[in-house]
C-alpha cells in the first residue's frame, strides 16, 4: 500500500508540473500572438463582392458590331457564338432586331473616371442583352489614387450589372503592362466575369509604322503578343480570358527615312485586300509577310501630277489578317485560352 500511495503521489506531482509547463508555454505563445496582432497592420478588403459570384466563360468566338456598320440589313453569320454591340443608343434596337435568337452583349466605352462613375443599366439593356463589356480606355497617368478610383467605379458598375442579372466583362489594352496603364489587375479580375484583351493598336496611328500587335519581336519592338499573354496569365486564369484581334491596319505616309509625316489612316482588312493584296495598282508596290510579327507589311508609292508637277508619296501599311490571327490563335491554344473575338464585323 505504501508503494502504491507513493506512486499516486508522484503521479499527481508530475501531472501538476506538466500543467504548469503547458500553461507557461501556452501563455508565452498567446502573448506573442497578442503582440503580433497589435503590431501587425491588417488590410481588410475595400469591397465586398456580390453574392452572384464569378462565372467562368466557355470557349467561344465573339465579334463586335460597330453602329457605323449597321445599315438596316439582316446580319447572317453562324460562325460567331456572341455578338457585341458598340456605339450609340440610337441603333441598339436595330442591333437587337437584326440578331434575334443570338447571344447579345453591348459595350460601355469609358474614357475617364467621371464617365465610369455615371454609368447606369437601363431596363432595355437588362431585357435584351446577356452581358455588358466595360471598355476601359482611360489613359491618364497611373497614380495610385487613379487606380483606386477605377477599382471603385468598376466594382459599383459590376454590382449594378449583377442586380440586373447581366454578366460583365472588362476590356483592357493589350499594351497594359508595356505602357504601364492605370489598372490594378489583382483587384479588377474579381470585379468581372471575364477579361477581354484588345490585342491590337500596339503601333498607334500617331506613332511610327509597325505591326498591329507583333506575334514575336520583343527585341525589335520592346514587347510582343507572346509576352502580353504571359503577363496577363500571371493575374487572370486562362478560362477567364478572351483575346480580341483587330482586323484592320494603318497606312502611314512617310519620308525617305520611313518616318511618319502625319497620322496614319485606318483601313479595314477588306480595304487592305482590295487595294493591295488582291491587286496593287500603285507604283513600286511590295507586299510581304513579315515572319517575325506574322502580319503583312506593304510598301508603295502614290504618284500624282498637279499643275504639271509630279509628286511621289511613299507609304507603309501594316495589317492583321486571318493568317496572322491563326498563328496567334495557335499560341493561345498552347496556353489553354479558347475564347477569342474580333474587332469588328464588316471589317473582313
Amino acid at each position: 500500500m505504501g508503494i502504491i500511495c507513493y506512486i499516486n503521489r508522484m503521479r499527481k506531482i508530475f501531472v501538476g508540473i506538466l500543467i504548469v509547463v503547458l500553461f507557461y508555454f501556452g501563455y508565452i505563445s498567446f502573448g506573442k500572438n497578442v503582440l503580433i496582432s497589435k503590431n501587425k497592420k491588417i488590410s481588410k478588403p475595400t469591397f465586398v463582392l456580390p453574392t452572384a459570384g464569378l462565372q467562368r466563360i466557355e470557349k467561344k468566338k465573339s465579334i463586335f458590331v460597330p453602329d457605323w456598320n449597321l445599315n438596316g440589313e439582316t446580319i447572317i453569320d453562324n460562325s460567331n457564338n456572341r455578338w457585341i454591340y458598340f456605339g450609340s443608343d440610337e441603333k441598339k434596337v436595330q442591333f437587337v432586331e437584326a440578331l434575334k435568337g443570338k447571344e447579345l452583349w453591348y459595350t460601355e466605352k469609358v474614357n475617364n473616371v467621371n464617365e465610369l462613375t455615371s454609368l447606369r443599366v437601363n431596363e432595355f439593356e437588362a431585357n435584351n442583352f446577356k452581358g455588358v463589356v466595360l471598355d476601359l480606355e482611360i489613359s491618364e497617368l497611373p497614380t495610385e489614387q487613379l487606380k483606386l478610383q477605377i477599382n471603385d467605379g468598376v466594382y459599383k458598375f459590376y454590382k449594378k450589372a449583377k442586380e440586373k442579372n447581366l454578366q460583365m466583362a472588362i476590356a483592357l489594352y493589350g499594351d497594359l503592362f508595356y505602357r504601364k496603364r492605370p489598372y490594378d489587375l489583382g483587384v479588377l479580375k474579381d470585379y468581372s466575369d471575364e477579361v477581354m484583351v484588345m490585342a491590337y493598336d500596339f503601333h498607334k496611328s500617331y506613332g511610327e509604322p509597325g505591326p498591329n500587335f507583333p506575334y514575336n519581336g520583343r527585341e525589335t519592338y520592346g514587347y510582343d503578343f507572346k509576352m502580353m499573354i504571359d503577363d496577363y496569365l500571371k493575374f487572370i486564369p486562362q478560362e477567364k480570358l478572351t483575346i480580341i484581334f483587330g482586323m484592320y491596319g494603318y497606312d502611314w505616309l512617310v519620308d525617305e527615312n520611313k518616318k511618319p509625316i502625319r497620322p496614319a489612316k485606318a483601313m479595314t482588312l477588306n480595304e487592305v485586300n482590295k487595294n493591295f493584296i488582291n491587286k496593287c495598282a500603285w507604283n513600286n508596290c511590295v507586299v510581304k509577310r513579315d515572319t517575325v510579327s506574322t502580319e503583312n507589311e506593304i510598301n508603295y508609292i502614290y504618284s500624282i501630277i498637279k499643275d504639271s508637277v509630279g509628286y511621289m508619296d511613299m507609304h507603309i501599311v501594316w495589317s492583321e489578317d486571318e493568317q496572322s490571327v491563326a498563328a496567334k490563335s495557335n499560341y493561345l491554344k498552347e496556353k489553354g485560352i479558347g475564347s477569342i473575338g474580333y474587332w469588328a464585323w464588316g471589317y473582313f
